[in-house]
């Protein structure tokens, strides 16, 4: 839904950028503002970018040059997670498309109608892509629990909480230690191990048995940025460019389930290689349209269901 909301409302933006006669306003709606230089903020904006250059094709009144997009990153550099080399390529592949990259700048506020940054003031913007990392649980934050300087719980390499035994964390919530110093990135693909280990250890913690430390080395993190792209680290190996889309996407495609809907996204990526852009805004049924008991007698409950 949400993905789905974000692309209908840039289209939004488009068909009002394009009959617009302030200056001032123009420039805001077609000012996009993404918080946050790890993978989130640099794929998602990398595809905005991409949607809307090939929509432009059905605003003509809209020139490539009109377009302003900023990527405002906390960090020294974009991707942290991956080497330097392919940090860098990403900040310069950004940049070669118009990306305005601003490295060691935080997005302070946000309003309907502007970003702050600092360093670097408000800027008149309707699209802030939020992607600036994330934060606890507010039920692990209540926890009287030994904490990290980051507000995680402290475990062992067993994943039990120090002076805990019997309580078990793992994932976001949790700081693992690694073998050779610091913890484990709070990523999907460390978390999904570190619940197999946990339960291992919650059954040997029940049957008295010898319990086993968590140790795994990632497999590699790919990032797409958009206009065929990406970069790839998998293991000792570095690519960038076409290859690395290529591997990203080949990737992603052996992890899904099923072979129907492996030929299914495949197809679909085919289509969306020679075919033009579809710029029909999708669908989104609003939450509150979701009703367990209407009431017949309600009139407003009778104007959702119309």
């Amino acid at each position: 839904n949400d993905a789905i909301r974000l692309r209908n409302h840039i289209i939004r933006l488009l068909e009002e950028a394009d009959i617009c006669d302030d200056p001032q306003e123009r420039q805001a709606l077609l000012t996009f503002v993404a918080a946050g230089g790890g993978y989130a903020g640099v794929e998602g904006l990398g595809h905005i970018i991409d949607l809307i250059h090939k929509a432009l094709r059905y605003y003509p009144s809209i020139k490539p040059s009109d377009l302003r997009f900023i990527l405002a990153s906390h960090g020294p550099r974009l991707l942290t997670q991956i080497n330097d080399r392919l940090g860098m390529y990403t900040e310069h592949a950004l940049r070669q498309r118009g990306v305005d990259v601003r490295t060691g700048v935080s997005v302070t506020g946000v309003t309907e109608r502007s970003a702050t940054l600092d360093p670097g003031g408000t800027v008149p913007t309707r699209t802030v892509v939020w992607a600036a990392g994330i934060t606890l649980s507010p039920f692990v934050q209540s926890l009287d629990l030994p904490k990290d300087t980051h507000g995680a719980l402290q475990v062992d390499s067993c994943l039990q909480v120090v002076g805990h035994p019997n309580i078990f964390a793992l994932g976001d919530c949790a700081a693992v230690p690694q073998k050779g110093g610091g913890t484990y990135a709070p990523t999907a693909q460390n978390a999904t191990r570190e619940g197999k280990t946990a339960a291992r250890n919650v059954i040997a913690a029940m049957r008295g048995g010898r319990r086993r430390a968590f140790r795994f080395q990632p497999l590699g993190s790919l990032a797409s940025l958009g206009h065929y792209e990406a970069v790839a680290q998998l293991g000792p190996v570095s690519l960038a460019g076409f290859m690395a889309w290529l591997a990203w996407r080949s990737v992603y495609l052996v992890k899904l389930p099923e072979m129907g809907r492996r030929v299914r996204v495949a197809v679909d990526w085919l289509v969306d290689l020679l075919l033009s852009t579809d710029i029909v805004q999708l669908p989104v049924l609003p939450n509150d349209d979701v009703v367990a008991d209407p009431t017949p007698d309600d009139p407003s409950r009778r104007d959702q269901r119309g």
